[in-house]
């Protein structure tokens, strides 16, 4: 970004940083050890003005795993549409019945997608009050007229297939293979690695029936732009035949990384 105005950039990362560690978004009480942990990488591209920008932006988030030091990826998710103004000092109000400001908006709906992530991954379809209030700010900010809110243009890979995807009834076995796969999964493979690897091999199996549903969902990718070092790792150590079975799945499922996929049944 061309401007003498650097300062902008530090105001901006500590406004951001304060908004989301400090607005109220659950009523769930939480100790400050078990708050999730979320990372937003903005790479500013453009600048039409010293308080009008373009970014692209990569949201992830993890969970610990039961039992272990280990955090497992939860969501890993790429979004080249945020265009935002942003001036020094101002402060980031958000109202979660109306768009106030789009900054705000974007935030607080990855902050809720990362929550009901998480609790989906923790209770069965635990996340379900979060991607409704998703929901609601994509639909309040359908007329800021900014990219990533509607269906128009053709492109199922932003935040408006994201959260649109997870509320479908087609991917109710997503969200039931999101608690499958960790709480039934991850959080029993130190103790019973044998059945924790056959629930996941299962959650595949319910994932590749969404998949063929729906071949190019946005929602899918990201399950597997988040888990497939992780998904190769685990099977990697598993019995030959177990091995070879997950292999076939995920060269279906994740073709992207068809070749690290493939090591497994040689």
């Amino acid at each position: 970004v061309q401007t003498q105005e650097q300062q902008v950039f530090a105001d901006m990362e500590k406004a951001i940083t304060q908004f989301m560690n400090t607005t109220k978004w659950t009523d769930v009480e939480f100790e400050e050890k078990e708050r999730i942990k979320c990372d937003i990488l903005i790479t500013l591209n453009k600048g039409t003005s010293i308080t009008n920008f373009g970014a692209i932006v990569q949201v992830k988030s993890i969970r610990p795993i039961f039992g272990t030091e280990y955090d497992s990826p939860l969501l890993t998710f790429f979004d080249n549409k945020w265009q935002f103004e942003y001036a020094p000092s101002q402060p980031l109000i958000f109202s979660e019945n109306t768009y106030t400001t789009e900054l705000t908006s974007l935030l607080a709906y990855y902050a809720y997608m990362v929550i009901g992530m998480d609790f989906d991954s923790f209770s069965e379809k635990g996340g379900s009050p979060y991607y409704q209030r998703a929901l609601n700010i994509l639909n309040n900010s359908q007329t800021s007229g900014k990219g990533g809110w509607t269906a128009l243009g053709g492109d199922t890979r932003d935040r408006y297939w994201l959260i649109t995807n997870i509320n479908s009834p087609q991917f109710e076995n997503f969200r039931i293979g999101l608690y499958q796969y960790h709480r039934l999964g991850m959080d029993l493979l130190t103790d019973k690695p044998q059945e924790a690897r056959q629930q996941i091999l299962d959650v595949l199996k319910a994932l590749k029936i969404v998949r063929d549903q729906q071949p190019a969902s946005v929602t899918i990718n990201a399950f597997f732009d988040a888990k497939f070092l992780e998904i190769a790792n685990l099977f990697s150590q598993a019995d030959e035949a177990t091995r070879i079975e997950a292999s076939e799945i995920l060269v279906q499922l994740d073709p992207a990384n068809s070749a690290i996929y493939r090591k497994l049944a040689k």
